[in-house]
């Protein structure tokens, strides 16, 4: 039964073992794979640097699958410039010292030489990705996650209509049935050089890292500083998001939430963003964990529960807003959508203002420097009417043959009615806001299209 799983598993992964184009192998690639492949053991010995360091950590934490530690094939990280060990043993590579800057994999006798600078050392993370292993800890853990994940929720939504639990468990065998068919589960190259990176180098005292990187980081220290261990973590963050989808629709509705997955999800594009680990699957995940929050608590004036949910709030909002700096619209949205709230508004908003500053001092926050190019916009643009047909089709519609009903939409409405706008508009600055925006638009459509059929009866 392990067997199988391992095999399914590591199908889904078959993109991060493809030939890298930024790796330089000396004599030749053959040579490596046949260290790895071989029954010698191994020593890691980072450099001084930072980078050099961290890397190694995940170098060892790799080998340590397939490979027994001992001194049999020495392993030097760095270049010459910052590891001692490199500089002695350089001779034998015949090659001029400023290369060892460069991102290469060096075999000579029995060392293999890992180098690369502060800048691109994290280019050689694409040779080790060929090393496809999952521990048991790895494997178990995943399934134990996702299973009280799923069976958690499951009971809190059989507290709804009937239908509604069996229709969570519905959308999760789909998502489940979409994750063995995709093979092509990885991480981008910026969020490698960045996120991973810095999570790498949490272990050795490197603060001001993105926020998304402390996950990571207390998700390796649990499984292993791998690709395998990023990989549980974005599953069980698609799992959430979509579990999400089901507190976008109207508590009286809970069973839309079906609908609101189908919808985001028949999107090439928002699938494409949910199976590549970057900051956009993050932001996806934390704004609707706080648009979930600010539809569903009942914010009663004057109650302790008031208090609390404001804090649960603002943290929601802060979350978002550390994978997204442009995440700063959804209180403004929240605020304007419900003005008659006064005082709660005001410390909903001081806390956020607060909160922002520290996340913004203390953390990496992730935000476009540029506006996008006329011809990436109305590329986006394209594609947002393509792959948002449906939504923006019924929204359009139900607007204009309930024009007088639409005008007195209730709070969640023009809440995401609001953030939607925003988003639109946030698309000239960031084209990663696109996924979010589609299912702001699902969640939208399915709402109204409630709101309108309650209205009228």
């Amino acid at each position: 039964m392990r067997k199988f799983i391992v095999i399914i598993i590591l199908l889904l992964f078959i993109p991060l073992a493809s030939a890298s184009s930024n790796v330089r192998f000396y004599p030749n690639k053959e040579a490596f794979a046949e260290f790895l492949s071989s029954n010698s053991t191994y020593v890691v010995i980072p450099g001084e640097s930072l980078a050099s360091k961290s890397w190694s950590w995940y170098i060892e934490g790799k080998l340590s699958k397939i490979k027994a530690q001992g001194n049999e094939t020495v392993i030097l990280v760095g270049n010459v410039y910052d590891n001692p060990q490199m500089r002695e043993v350089w001779e034998l590579t015949n090659l001029p010292p400023e290369e060892s800057l460069n991102p290469n994999i060096i075999v000579v006798y029995n060392a293999i030489l890992v180098t690369g600078s502060e800048e691109n050392l994290f280019k050689v993370q694409e040779a080790f990705s060929e090393i496809r292993e999952f521990t048991s800890k790895e494997i178990y853990g995943l399934l134990i996650i996702s299973a009280l994940l799923i069976l958690s929720f499951f009971y809190i939504l059989s507290k709804y209509d009937t239908y509604v639990k069996w229709l969570y468990l519905l959308s999760m065998l789909l998502l489940i049935l979409w994750i063995l068919n995709t093979n092509e589960f990885g991480m981008s190259q910026g969020f490698i050089k960045s996120a991973f990176q810095k999570a790498l180098e949490i272990k050795f005292g490197q603060g001001n890292a993105p926020f998304i990187s402390y996950i990571m980081y207390l998700w390796f220290r649990i499984f292993s500083p791998s690709e395998e261990a990023v990989f549980s973590l974005q599953i069980t963050m698609i799992l959430l998001i979509i579990t999400l989808t089901f507190f976008l629709a109207p508590k009286s509705s809970r069973e839309l939430g079906f609908l609101i997955f189908g919808l985001a999800f028949s999107s090439p594009i928002f699938r494409e963003y949910v199976k590549t680990m970057d900051f956009a699957l993050f932001f996806i995940l934390t704004s609707i964990l706080a648009f979930a929050l600010m539809m569903n608590f009942s914010f009663k004036l004057g109650s302790r529960e008031a208090k609390l949910e404001n804090v649960l709030l603002s943290i929601s909002v802060l979350l978002a807003i550390s994978s997204n700096i442009y995440a700063i619209t959804i209180p403004i949205a929240f605020i304007l959508s419900h003005s008659k709230r006064y005082k709660p508004n005001y410390m909903h908003l001081g806390l956020t203002i607060l909160g922002a500053l520290l996340v913004l001092l203390f953390f990496d926050v992730p935000a476009p420097k540029k506006f996008l190019s006329g011809y990436t916009f109305w590329a986006m643009f394209l594609n947002l009417i393509k792959d948002g047909f449906v939504q923006i089709a019924l929204i359009a519609y139900i607007a204009i043959k309930n024009i007088e009903r639409i005008g007195k939409i209730v709070k969640a409405e023009s809440f995401l009615t609001l953030v939607g706008i925003a988003y639109f508009f946030i698309l000239t600055l960031d084209k990663t806001i696109f996924a979010s925006l589609i299912l702001v638009l699902s969640a939208l459509s399915i709402r109204f299209i409630q709101y309108c059929i309650v209205t009228k009866t």
